[in-house]
């Protein structure tokens, strides 16, 4: 039960992560640096789970 709520939540900040990549990439938040801040900074606190969550899921295809 543990591991299905952990892996939910794992989700969901993938989805988060990839979310924010979004908006990073979207030229209008080039014009409102203040929003842009704070989208890249929330995009970086979840870099490393996301890269560590990514590995771990290669490993369990093989």
């Amino acid at each position: 039960m543990a591991e299905t709520y952990l892996l939910e939540k794992l989700k969901s900040v993938e989805q988060t992560y990839y979310e924010l990549t979004r908006r990073l990439a979207d030229p209008d938040i080039a014009t409102k640096p203040g929003e842009l801040q704070k989208v890249a900074q929330a995009r970086s606190s979840l870099e490393e789970t996301v890269e560590v969550y990514d590995a771990w899921k290669k490993t369990q295809e093989d």
